[in-house]
């Protein structure tokens, strides 16, 4: 049985910036896990308590939230590449093919 891997996005309001960047993560996520992950999207705005739980001071922010090792990634998330070495999800590819 192969383990979900969780992520939380932050952002700000459900602006046209907000839409693209958790398009990008979700398809850089499914490119590299193949559905094998839970991407729960927080606006930041809606969910003030969850933000500040997660130490979030900034948007976009993505958080790995597990399997170990958890993993940040803060600000601009345009690139899947970075998102990928960021989260390690060639590394967990791997473990999971």
């Amino acid at each position: 049985m192969s383990t979900i891997t969780r992520f939380a996005l932050f952002v700000t309001g459900n602006s046209s910036r907000a839409e693209r960047t958790t398009d990008v993560v979700r398809n850089t996520l499914k490119q590299y896990l193949n559905g094998s992950f839970n991407l729960e999207v927080i606006d930041v705005l809606s969910n003030a308590a969850s933000a500040e739980r997660h130490e979030i001071f900034a948007t976009p922010t993505l958080i790995r939230l597990g399997p170990p090792p958890n993993a940040r990634v803060i600000g601009d998330l345009s690139s899947s590449g970075s998102l990928a070495a960021a989260l390690h999800l060639r590394e967990l590819a791997a473990e999971k093919s």
